[in-house]
């Protein structure tokens, strides 16, 4: 991308195969999410075709072309439908989505972001049940969380549409409260990722229909809804945004009215 987070100025860089002649097997025929750890060193897929989750070392950080397989770990004993997964932000939680029990998976690394070390299962969360009655989500897919854990993003691939939740213990899924969903019908009618800006204040969705990346203004970082917003002075990403705007406004101000008195004065010397 030659603007950072805008995706009409990105351009093709390289790709992957998990079907090589190169490998002994194929890692996986049905790849439906992809992460990197902090670093960009390791990266992460998890499909149906296996059902299993990859990791990969990255000789170079986020370049893709420079990946070698590293373990496979199989989740097929929890779920044999898995969509979508996410790490918390020191890489000792993972969780994970599925259509076969449409829940999530909380599960705990014995070491950060290395799944040859280990995984143990922590606790489950059945989603449809914490949404309203004719509300629910049975296809839940891939998974975001906001910088501190307490608010956390759900796509919904049969319902359309993202679904947001409240965490009151950060990361710890038994504590989350749905808040509400934003239907995409429009843009995509199978929405399946998503991806934040570092400030929270765009979102990026991708779908199996539009074969595009949909990019979105939010109204405050990670969240929705306007009506769920925290006072502006508590973000400093919106607090600089609300001074820019001030400060072009009052310089639009400025220069307009420096005009009109311009006019006026050059009126009132050559009448």
């Amino acid at each position: 991308l030659s603007t950072n987070f805008d995706v009409s100025t990105a351009s093709f860089v390289d790709s992957y195969s998990f079907m090589t002649p190169t490998q002994e097997s194929n890692l996986e025929n049905r790849p439906m999410s992809v992460k990197f750890n902090n670093d960009g060193t390791k990266m992460f897929i998890i499909g149906r075709g296996s059902k299993d989750m990859n990791e990969f070392i990255l000789s170079t950080a986020y370049d893709v072309s420079t990946a070698a397989h590293e373990t496979q770990l199989p989740f097929d004993s929890t779920e044999n439908a898995p969509n979508g997964f996410d790490f918390n932000n020191d890489g000792t939680m993972l969780y994970i989505t599925g259509s076969q029990h449409e829940s999530m998976f909380q599960f705990s690394l014995n070491v950060a972001f290395d799944l040859s070390e280990g995984v143990n299962l922590l606790r489950t969360v059945d989603l449809p049940a914490l949404h309203d009655e004719g509300a629910s989500e049975d296809e839940p897919f891939n998974i975001e969380f906001n910088l501190d854990g307490t608010r956390m993003f759900v796509m919904g691939t049969k319902g359309n549409d993202v679904n947001q939740y409240s965490l009151s213990t950060a990361f710890n899924i038994s504590t989350a409260s749905f808040e509400g969903g934003l239907n995409l019908h429009v843009e995509e009618v199978n929405p399946s990722g998503i991806a934040f800006s570092n400030s929270g204040l765009k979102m990026f969705i991708t779908g199996d229909d539009g074969d595009e990346v949909n990019e979105y203004n939010l109204p405050c970082p990670y969240n929705l809804f306007a009506g769920k917003c925290p006072s502006i002075t508590k973000n400093s990403d919106r607090t600089g945004i609300a001074e820019s705007q001030i400060m072009i406004a009052e310089r639009t101000i400025y220069h307009s009215t420096k005009i009109a008195f311009n006019r006026l004065e050059w009126i009132r010397r050559n009448k």
